[in-house]
């Protein structure tokens, strides 16, 4: 539980290609409890449990996306309502999902019974959730492999709105080029995919955790040039200059612009208008984080426990 939380209190995990679930957290916070409970743990064994249980969610994760969005449920566990996304509950989703499948996978071992057809069963979880059909995506299974299609999160905050992030510092480089001040915006649009009001559309927002779903926070402090941890605290949230910009902006749904594309734009007093377009978003799968990024984003979060002094250095070597 208290792994799984911890893995998605920042937003700043995982995700996958074709479903916005977050395949790491759930799955490495049973196994490391598991590892330290059986220890010793062969690291093979550790790592094919890892795998499998990535399949596996991932597929489930598929067979019902976005299906499962429209009647509110999220990726995690099917006790965790869209309604508490920006809110601590998100994260403790994850928690409680890891704890359900460990808990289950024990009584099972122990010989509790149950329907082994409660996932695919005319009234079991995929037909009660969406009515999708779970029998073309399960057929893939050891041909089509999910952990392959994981990419990792550039910004601690819903991926959705990445694409527009990146966008937006894009435009926050070309003002600078041009001599231009960011105080002197006069509106921010975006186009973007619907997917993307669906889930952020969070304009009246006072908390750190409520940002990370707010495509217009994102707006303000990408324009400003950063998407860090930093960003996303309640009282960057509170800022007044950050509550101004937030209020000029305008975000528009389009069904041909792709969940990991946009199209941004900032207009200034002087009648200055800046446009980008980014069709893969950063740390997408086709725009995947580079070995330099990724071990910068390890360390950074890494030695925010601990400092050069206690252990830093060995933090950099572990990577």
């Amino acid at each position: 539980m208290i792994n799984g939380v911890a893995s998605h209190a920042a937003d700043y995990d995982d995700t996958h290609r074709d479903n916005p679930i977050h395949p790491s957290g759930p799955v490495l916070s049973a196994l490391f409890a598991v590892a330290e409970w059986k220890a010793p743990i062969l690291g093979q064994d550790f790592v094919t449990a890892f795998v499998a249980d990535v399949e596996a969610e991932c597929k489930l994760g598929v067979s019902v996306y976005p299906a499962h969005y429209e009647v509110r449920w999220p990726s995690v566990q099917v006790t965790g309502m869209r309604d508490s996304f920006g809110t601590g509950t998100k994260p403790f989703h994850v928690g409680w999902a890891s704890q359900n499948g460990l808990m289950a996978a024990l009584l099972a071992q122990a010989g509790l019974s149950g329907a082994l057809n409660g996932l695919e069963a005319d009234k079991g979880w995929t037909h009660v959730s969406t009515q999708e059909n779970l029998t073309a995506v399960v057929d893939t299974l050891g041909k089509v492999w999910e952990i392959s299609l994981n990419t990792f999160k550039p910004y601690p905050c819903d991926c959705i709105v990445h694409a527009a992030i990146d966008g937006w510092i894009q435009l926050q480089a070309q003002a600078l080029e041009k001599g231009l001040n960011i105080a002197d915006i006069i509106k921010v649009g975006a186009r973007t995919n619907p997917m993307v009001l669906f889930l952020t559309d969070k304009r009246n927002i006072t908390t750190g955790v409520e940002g990370k779903l707010s495509v217009y926070h994102v707006a303000a402090v990408a324009l400003y040039g950063e998407a860090t941890p930093t960003q996303f605290t309640g009282e960057v949230v509170r800022n007044a200059t950050v509550v101004a910009l937030r209020e000029k902006v305008t975000v528009v749904n389009h069904e041909t612009v792709t969940e990991h594309e946009v199209f941004v734009t900032a207009e200034f007093a002087d009648g200055t208008k800046l446009e980008y377009h980014v069709e893969h978003a950063l740390g997408s799968f086709e725009n995947p984080l580079d070995e330099k990024f990724l071990k910068t984003k390890f360390i950074e979060q890494a030695t925010r426990k601990y400092r050069a002094d206690q252990g830093g250095e060995g933090v950099r070597r572990l990577y």
